[in-house]
């Protein structure tokens, strides 16, 4: 990192979580806007936000409205948040919503000004790189700004790194940033996929090498081993591989797997010596759902990467394409989008329907069986308002692709068919950037 750049340090109290007690106070911490870095207490409720100097939190952020929302708690404790008809509106993981409720550390965005609300930190620090890009990985969230902060200290290092995070996060692509921003950048890069390997020793092979062929490790002396989901290697290889860290210091190594740590932690076929060797530093790579905000940075860049025609890349700069894009859960993550943009170059046309184009874009193999399961990816994971909101768009948009297919296309048709108002009609089509072709 060069001395003009700097990063943000935002410490953070041990908060015991909400709810099942008195006297316990809920936190929230501003991680973006003017106020970022700032924790204040709820000391009542509701408790208002906004611009005006009346609120209980008044932030001088123009993209903030004069009385933003309010936080409230329910019956039963629970702290929730409700739009109080703001201009620019307030977003859960790029979700707009005008009632939630808010589980344990939810990032809101209201306008320029982020908030994590209510606060229940175990960690001592948060700490966010000022950079909003590291290689090749881009984004300006704080969640990913934590990363790649993360990612400036392994690149100053040569511990081990371990990168978890689900199919599609661009885990291979951290490593390799990693590895371009160390000391080690010009010397070999090697990817040790553990997918490929069907049995002992084939991945004694691919490591080792044998007597026509170098192994992973000769190739990558001097330089980064990239071991891919290393979930995935063979029990019997594994110490193969210790003995390789603990000896190999000419190798940096690098880690990956989908699974969380916790899951190989508790795995019997996985040598927890070898887990302790390899995650001396750990790096969550979140999910696109939990970044939306970073979807139009992350879409124009890979246009301009990819060469997209210049009426393809405005399409996808559109206010109405973006609005949807921030909305769809992106289960295959940064390589569905990736593999969306690649789409609309093949095809070379600009899609009717931004959601059935995404619906038959390809996904990652687990993101595919999920939604197979049932037609809609159903998760508690969130407030039920929410994932209900998610459902009835998901039903919305199949049927108007579908209604619009059997009348040829034709609004007025259409809407006598599905016994609907004509204008509501229009306003369903232009919500999911279907296009009016009357």
């Amino acid at each position: 990192m060069t001395g003009s750049e700097e990063i943000h340090t935002i410490v953070l109290p041990t908060v015991q979580p909400s709810g099942g007690g008195s006297g316990k106070k809920h936190h929230l911490l501003v991680t973006a806007g003017p106020l970022e870095g700032r924790e204040y207490v709820i000391h009542r409720f509701p408790y208002t936000i906004g611009s005006g100097l009346d609120n209980d939190l008044s932030i001088a952020d123009s993209t903030v409205s004069r009385h933003h929302c309010e936080l409230v708690q329910d019956d039963k404790g629970a702290l929730c948040i409700n739009d109080l008809h703001s201009t620019n509106g307030t977003s859960i993981e790029g979700v707009k919503v005008t009632s939630a409720k808010l589980a344990a550390n939810t990032l809101v965005q209201l306008g320029h000004t982020a908030i994590i609300v209510p606060l229940v930190q175990d960690h001592p620090e948060y700490t966010m790189s000022a950079r909003e890009q590291f290689g090749n990985s881009i984004g300006r969230s704080p969640i990913i700004r934590h990363v790649f902060h993360l990612a400036e200290q392994a690149a100053a290092s040569n511990a081990p790194v371990l990168l978890t995070g689900e199919s599609g996060t661009g885990k291979e692509e951290l490593a390799g940033d990693i590895h371009n921003e160390s000391a080690r950048k010009g010397s070999p890069f090697i990817v040790l996929d553990c997918n490929a390997f069907s049995d002992l020793e084939f991945a004694k092979r691919e490591l080792l090498g044998d007597v026509r062929t170098k192994g992973a490790l000769d190739l990558a002396s001097g330089g980064t081993l990239f071991v891919d989901s290393i979930d995935r290697l063979p029990a019997d290889a594994q110490p193969l591989l210790l003995r390789a860290i603990e000896t190999r210091g000419d190798i940096r190594f690098i880690c990956a797997t989908k699974e969380d740590r916790s899951v190989l932690a508790a795995a019997e076929n996985f040598y927890q010596p070898l887990l302790c060797a390899i995650s001396v530093l750990v790096i969550e790579m979140p999910p696109l759902r939990r970044r939306k905000d970073d979807v139009p940075l992350l879409l124009a860049d890979i246009c301009d990467r990819q060469h997209v025609k210049p009426e393809l890349k405005a399409w996808c700069s559109q206010d109405s394409t973006l609005a949807f894009l921030k909305r769809y859960n992106w289960p295959g993550n940064i390589r569905e989008l990736r593999a969306m943009v690649q789409k609309l170059q093949a095809l070379d046309r600009i899609p009717a329907d931004i959601g059935a184009f995404l619906q038959s874009t390809p996904k990652t193999e687990a993101a595919e069986a999920e939604t197979a399961e049932g037609g809609f990816n159903v998760s508690a994971d969130r407030p039920f308002k929410d994932v209900k909101n998610e459902i009835i768009e998901e039903f919305e948009r199949k049927y108007l692709s579908d209604l619009l297919a059997r009348n040829a296309q034709n609004i007025s048709l259409s809407a006598r068919n599905a016994g609907i108002e004509r204008t509501y009609l229009q306003r369903l089509i232009r919500k999911y950037g279907m296009r009016n072709v009357e």
